[in-house]
């Protein structure tokens, strides 16, 4: 289910990040000097994406509270505070070095008054509740199921919608040109979708769509709109909004 994004909204919505460059990454200019890295083109997409199928009237009066699990260095945050201004609390849960970097990191790209709307909690010591959106990106295929089917109960089947972006599933080191030493261990057991596939193959990524939105499929929600991503389009975003009764779909 593709959405197509305009030139003009995608720039828009790059132009409101401020500086991409705090840690020196590889970007490209174009020809007026402005420079794009690859974290924040997804960013872009993953923004455009929200904001189209959350309506403005319903982001402005519901939208106001935030959990990201896993956050990498901070790009979600980053562009959700810059891009949605009605959220008034944004809360990350991870481990506690990882923390120190997203602080770290937002304290560099946003103004005083968005910094103090995050909240950094730990990955053992996070606050059980639900919240208005929930986002969690490329971090479950990490992760064993138990912790992942604790994070649903803790948080995301409580939440008015979630906002989760995986990889269809797992693919050979060697397909992706990776040349691995015998016995290198891979991951294959953890996150949810752990079907091998070609990750190239369009038709075989396909295949797998609906095996894979059902993984993900919060208790009492709805798939409301997913897409490929893409620049990598063995990974699905999907937004799931709640039931208005609250029962299991």
């Amino acid at each position: 289910m593709a959405i197509s994004t305009s030139p003009d909204s995608f720039l828009e919505i790059y132009s409101r990040l401020g500086s991409t460059s705090v840690g020196n990454p590889i970007e490209v200019k174009d020809k007026d000097g402005i420079a794009y890295n690859i974290d924040y083109l997804l960013t872009c997409q993953e923004i455009f994406f929200l904001k189209t199928n959350i309506p403005t009237t319903s982001r402005e009066e519901e939208i106001k509270s935030v959990c990201e699990i896993g956050a990498g260095f901070g790009r979600t945050c980053h562009g959700v505070l810059l891009n949605f201004p009605e959220v008034v609390e944004y809360t990350i849960i991870d481990l506690p070095e990882m923390l120190l970097l997203q602080s770290e990191y937002h304290l560099n790209v946003l103004p005083p008054d968005l910094y103090k709307k995050i909240k950094f909690q730990e990955f053992n010591a996070y606050q059980i509740c639900p919240y208005n959106l929930e986002i969690q990106i490329d971090a479950f295929q990490e992760m064993e199921a138990g912790v992942i089917d604790t994070y649903y109960r803790d948080i995301i089947d409580l939440s008015d919608n979630v906002f989760i972006k995986n990889p269809i599933g797992k693919y050979k080191p060697e397909i992706a040109g990776l040349d691995l030493p015998t016995g290198t261990y891979v991951p294959f057991e953890l996150g949810r979708s752990k079907s091998v596939l070609n990750i190239w193959n369009l038709d075989e990524v396909n295949s797998h769509i609906n095996a894979h939105n059902a993984n993900y499929a919060p208790s009492f929600h709805t798939l409301a709109r997913w897409e490929l991503d893409r620049l990598f389009p063995h990974f699905v975003l999907q937004l799931n909004v709640r039931n208005s009764s609250g029962s299991i779909n």
